[in-house]
């Protein structure tokens, strides 16, 4: 169950039982999910990747890539993840 859904709940529980409590945890629950959705965007779009390794090697040669990750905006990212495959 995503958090839009729960959102949902939660909001027509508020709007039915009319407790303030129910409304401002809707309210704090909504404003994470939209700053927690804007800043996955903007870290996406100003963050790059660049990867070295050797152009050439036979099979069974061990290959050193470097993989270098810069953000290149002002907001930190406080967790990436980052899967690399290399073709054979």
């Amino acid at each position: 169950m995503g958090l839009v859904p729960f959102l949902l709940i939660l909001l027509v529980i508020a709007i039915v039982l009319r407790i303030d409590f129910f409304f401002t945890i809707v309210y704090l629950f909504f404003g994470v999910y939209i700053l927690s959705r804007v800043w996955t965007s903007y870290t996406v779009r100003h963050t790059a990747a660049a990867r070295s390794f050797t152009k050439r090697a036979f099979p069974g040669d061990r290959v050193i890539v470097d993989l270098a990750v810069e953000n290149n905006g002002w907001l930190p990212i406080p967790w990436l993840e980052i899967r690399e495959a290399l073709p054979v």
